[in-house]
């Protein structure tokens, strides 16, 4: 019997830490209005995961506090002094047909702890209890966190995120061989750059057929409107976008034109 999907009817618009990056539509990013706001638009949010030392999960890009401490290294009620929202509370007012991929920030101090005590392993036990509920997806540059999230919450599905203009090849062969559902690959990756200029590229096309014939869901993130045409044509699964009234409605558009 075929997996079930992650992303349903394709391809899927997530928004990128709520309406997008920065400040969208009035908007700052990561913030409760902006998730919620989000969630009118896209059937999927994305937003960003770290934990407190008292080991509240809370939602913020950064590692640090605007005064420079570590939030790995902050107390909760200073992280939610400082704009932090806690997840437990954004998942709690998020409609419940809203899927949210949170991306999972591993910190330099977990390092020092125990597996079952690191950040994913947080992450992994309040969004098992969250899946029960919505569509969620882990997501993290990490592989040690896919690992943990693999021990502690085994039914839980697993994303690798792949970094800036990432060697594509590598990105699903690792992908593939880790057991992950989705390859979140950066839009730099999907077409030639400085790493893999020109005919060292395999292309889109042949990048997301190959991740499709092993298995894997292909979200790309940060694309322009620009990109969309080629990435849609490809039949890539999910767009992260950083603008997504933007994108949505452009989106749109080509599904009015009937591409």
């Amino acid at each position: 019997m075929a997996a079930a999907r992650i992303f349903d009817d394709p391809p899927v618009i997530v928004g990128h830490r709520g309406m997008g990056t920065g400040m969208v539509g009035g908007f700052g990013e990561n913030t409760v209005d902006s998730l919620l706001a989000a969630a009118n638009v896209a059937p999927w949010i994305e937003l960003d995961v770290r934990r407190t030392t008292d080991d509240v999960l809370v939602v913020g890009h950064q590692p640090a506090l605007p005064d420079g401490t570590p939030v790995a290294e902050a107390p909760a009620d200073d992280a939610v002094a400082a704009g932090l929202p806690v997840l437990e509370d954004v998942l709690d007012e998020l409609p419940a047909r809203t899927g949210v991929n949170l991306d999972v920030k591993s910190a330099l101090e977990d390092a020092l702890r125990s597996p079952d005590r690191t950040t994913a392993a947080l992450v992994a036990a309040l969004a098992a209890t969250a899946a029960k509920h919505r569509p969620v997806l882990f997501s993290s540059f990490d592989p040690a966190a896919l690992g943990v999230v693999a021990r502690y919450a085994p039914h839980l599905p697993r994303s690798l995120i792949t970094w800036l203009w990432f060697p594509v090849g590598i990105a699903v062969a690792a992908a593939a061989g880790s057991g992950v559902q989705v390859l979140s690959v950066h839009v730099g990756s999907l077409e030639p750059n400085t790493i893999e200029p020109g005919v060292q590229h395999p292309g889109v096309q042949r990048v997301v057929e190959v991740a499709h014939a092993a298995g894997l869901e292909v979200l790309t993130w940060c694309p322009e409107a620009a990109q969309l045409e080629a990435l849609l044509d490809a039949g890539v699964d999910a767009l992260c976008v950083n603008d997504l009234p933007l994108v949505a409605a452009a989106v749109a558009r080509r599904s009015a034109d009937g591409a």
